[in-house]
C-alpha cells in the first residue's frame, strides 16, 4: 500500500521488498548484507545477538505476539498442561523458544513435549499427525478454522497466559549502521511511509487485499482478508513502531523465571529512530518513552510508596491532633484528618481527570481505613496521656516527619501529573497542590484565613513548585539518553532532597527571597 500511493518516493526512498522462505533467517540475511532492514522477531533477535552478530529493532509494527498453540480436543488436549507428552508441530523457528519457554511454565519438574516438523498449511493438524501446531492467528490458525474442524475440537493456547511473552514482527538494521545521520533519516522516512501505508490498508483493506494479490496471484482473496483483518489487530493506531518497554521487561522476567542464560543486550533495540520520526513530525512529548518508562517504575517501587503513604498519613495524623486542641467531635476529628491527608491528592486529581477518576483512595479503601484507626487511637492516646503531644520529643517527631512526607508527597504529585501525560508547565503546579492543597481546604473548613496565601516563606506550596521544576531539568537529562533509568532515580532523589535541605534551611534563605513577594511584614499566619 504504501508503494502504491508513492509514500517511499516521497521519502526519496527507493525500496526493494525480498521475499522470504522457510530455510533463510532474516537476520542471517541482514548481517551477510543482503538486505539494508529485516522483518524478524525479538526473541529471534536476542539468540542471534547473543550469537555475536550486532542487531537492533528500530521499529516494532507487532505490538501484540501473534503465536499461539493450536490443539485438537480428540487428541486428549483438555487444557494447556495436557500437551505434555504429546507431539507438537514447530517450524524450527522462534516458536521453539516459545514452545520451550511454554513447557518450562507448566511442567516445572522437567517434564517434555514431541516435536515434530510442520509446514504452513495446518496440515499435520487436521490430518491428526500432531495433537497441537504452533501457529500465528492470521495463517495456521485461519487455515484449521478454515478446513473445517469443529469449534468445539479446537483448544487454543495462548503462550502469554501463562507468562511466556513474545513479540511480533519488527523491523531490525546492523547496529553499526545507527552511528550514520544519513541512514537513520532513511529509517524515519521508512517508518513515515509504513504507517501511511498500514493506514490506507486498515482504511480500504479490499483495495490492501487486491494489492497482495497483484503481486502473488496464486493467492487466495478470501483468505488474504481474513488474514489481513487479523494482522490489523496486531497493529495499533496510535504508537504506531513503538517497542513497550513494559513487554521488555515482562521478557526479562520471562527469562529470568525460566532461567535462561541468554541475556538481553542493550543495543537489541533503539527508541532512537522513533524518536526522531516523533520529533520530525511535531509530535514528540515532553519526555520520551524510556523516559516515561522509567518514572513509571520510580511510582511502583514498594520503598517510595511506602514513604508516600506514611508522609499522608502523617499528615491525617496532625490534622487529627488539630481537632483534639480545638475540641471537635469524632467526625470533627475524622473530617480534619482526611481533608489534609487526601484534599491536595483529590483536587490534583480531579483536575486532571482521565485514568486518575475515581479516586485513588475510593478504589482502594486501604488508606482511608488507616486515617479512621489514626483518628481513634490518636483520640484515645491523648485522652489518657493529654501531655503526650506537649512534649519535645513528640514535636521533633512530627517536625522531621513534615519535613520528610511534605517532600516526598510534592515530588509524588508531580510524577502523577507527568504519567497522567499533562502538559509539562503543570507539573510543578501539581506537585505544589498535592502537598500543601490539603492544607488550603482544611484552612477553608475551620475558618482560616487560608496559609497558603499568608504563610511564611518557602512554605509547602513553595517547595512543591521547586520539586516539580527539579524533577523535570533531571528527566529532559534522561530523555539524552536511551537508558534514561540512573537520571530519572537521580532526579526523583534530588526532587525530594532539595525540597527538605529549602525547608530545613529556610531562615538563612530569607535573604535570598525578594521582600515584596512577603505575604505580610512578619510572614506570619493569623491564629
Amino acid at each position: 500500500m504504501a508503494q502504491r500511493a508513492k509514500y517511499f518516493e516521497q521519502e526519496k526512498l527507493d525500496v526493494v521488498i525480498v521475499p522470504g522462505n522457510a530455510t533463510d533467517n532474516p537476520l542471517e540475511v541482514l548481517r551477510k548484507g543482503g538486505a539494508d532492514v529485516a522483518v524478524s522477531t525479538l526473541r529471534s533477535a536476542i539468540a542471534f545477538a547473543n550469537g555475536g552478530h550486532r542487531v537492533t529493532n528500530v521499529a516494532q509494527i507487532h505490538q501484540s505476539s501473534p503465536i499461539l498453540l493450536i490443539c485438537r480436543a480428540s487428541s486428549g488436549i483438555a487444557e494447556a498442561s495436557d500437551i505434555l507428552g504429546k507431539k507438537i508441530g514447530v517450524s524450527g523457528g522462534g516458536d521453539v523458544q516459545i514452545l520451550d519457554a511454554l513447557v518450562r511454565a507448566l511442567s516445572p519438574e522437567g517434564s517434555s513435549v514431541i516435536k515434530v516438523p510442520r509446514d504452513g498449511t495446518g496440515r499435520s493438524l487436521i490430518d491428526g499427525d500432531a495433537a497441537c501446531i504452533s501457529g500465528v492467528t492470521f495463517n495456521e490458525l485461519l487455515r484449521v478454522e478454515n478446513a473445517g474442524i469443529d469449534a468445539a475440537d479446537l483448544l487454543l493456547i495462548y503462550p502469554d497466559t501463562y507468562g511466556v511473552v513474545d513479540f511480533g514482527d519488527g523491523l531490525y538494521v546492523r547496529t553499526e549502521r545507527l552511528d550514520s545521520p544519513e541512514f537513520r533519516a532513511q529509517l524515519v522516512g521508512l517508518l513515515r511511509a509504513l504507517a501511511k501505508g498500514w493506514r490506507d490498508a486498515r482504511k480500504n483493506p479490499s483495495l490492501a487485499v487486491s494489492q497482495t494479490l497483484e503481486r502473488n496471484p496464486t493467492l487466495e482473496r478470501q483468505f488474504q482478508s481474513q488474514a489481513l483483518e487479523q494482522v490489523l489487530d496486531l497493529i495499533p493506531t496510535n504508537s504506531f513502531g513503538l517497542l513497550q518497554l513494559e513487554q521488555l521487561d515482562r521478557l526479562a522476567d520471562n527469562k529470568a523465571q525460566d532461567g535462561s542464560k541468554a541475556s538481553i543486550p542493550n543495543e537489541v533495540w533503539t527508541h532512537r529512530v522513533w524518536n526522531e520520526w516523533q520529533q520530525s513530525e511535531g509530535l514528540a512529548k515532553a519526555i520520551t518513552p524510556a523516559t516515561q518508562h522509567a518514572l513509571n517504575q520510580v511510582a511502583r517501587y514498594p520503598v517510595f510508596l511506602w514513604m508516600v503513604n506514611i508522609g499522608t498519613l502523617l499528615f491525617a495524623l496532625g490534622g487529627a491532633l488539630l481537632a483534639i486542641d480545638r475540641g471537635y467531635n469524632f467526625w470533627g476529628r475524622l473530617l480534619v484528618a482526611a481533608i489534609p491527608a487526601l484534599g491536595g491528592a483529590a483536587v490534583r486529581d480531579l483536575m486532571i481527570g482521565g485514568s486518575r477518576l475515581p479516586y485513588y483512595f475510593i478504589a482502594d479503601p486501604t488508606l482511608p481505613l488507616a486515617i479512621l484507626a489514626i483518628v481513634v487511637v490518636s483520640s484515645v492516646l491523648v485522652a489518657v496521656y493529654p501531655s503526650c503531644v506537649k512534649s519535645p520529643r513528640y514535636r521533633v517527631v512530627m517536625f522531621v516527619a513534615n519535613v520528610i512526607g511534605s517532600a516526598v508527597i510534592a515530588t509524588n504529585g508531580a510524577i502523577v501529573a507527568l504519567n497522567a501525560h499533562v502538559p509539562w508547565v503543570w507539573v510543578p503546579v501539581f506537585a505544589a497542590i498535592s502537598c500543601a492543597g490539603g492544607g488550603l481546604l482544611l484552612d477553608v473548613v475551620t475558618n482560616k484565613h487560608p496559609g497558603a496565601f499568608r504563610g511564611g516563606l518557602f512554605e509547602d506550596e513553595e517547595r512543591g513548585v521547586l520539586s516539580g521544576v527539579t524533577l523535570l531539568v533531571f528527566l529532559w537529562g534522561a530523555n539524552q539518553l536511551e537508558s534514561p533509568g540512573l537520571l530519572v532515580y537521580s532526579g526523583v532523589i534530588a526532587a525530594v532532597v532539595l525540597n527538605m535541605a529549602v525547608l530545613l534551611q529556610k531562615d538563612a534563605l530569607l535573604k535570598y527571597y525578594p521582600k515584596w513577594l512577603s505575604a505580610s511584614k512578619d510572614n506570619s499566619v493569623e491564629s
